[in-house]
């Protein structure tokens, strides 16, 4: 039998602007806000998910590509008005 999957997140029912594998990008009326999704883990000793407080070396690339991607997508971006809910023009069809 295979590993369970990880529960979903529970709290935030928001979802993130724009989402680069574990880097999040986040929108409020005052601007963009970065976030890295925690590390989960399996621990077959109490047979639960558990959050790591650590990455391994192998989890550098995807974490430096993810933040890369995040700047690129935020910097000199301007952050689209509250009142209008149409997706900036580059991003239809994402």
């Amino acid at each position: 039998m295979g590993t369970p999957s990880p529960p979903a997140q529970q709290g935030n029912t928001k979802r993130p602007f724009k989402k680069f594998g574990r880097v999040a990008v986040w929108m409020s009326p005052k601007g963009f806000s970065i976030t890295i999704s925690e590390r989960r883990y399996w621990d077959n000793t109490i047979k639960d998910w558990k959050d790591a407080t650590w990455e391994r070396p192998s989890d550098l690339p995807e974490l430096i590509v993810g933040l890369q991607k995040a700047l690129e997508f935020t910097f000199g971006r301007e952050v689209p008005s509250p009142d209008n809910d149409d997706p900036p023009p580059d991003e239809v069809g994402i």
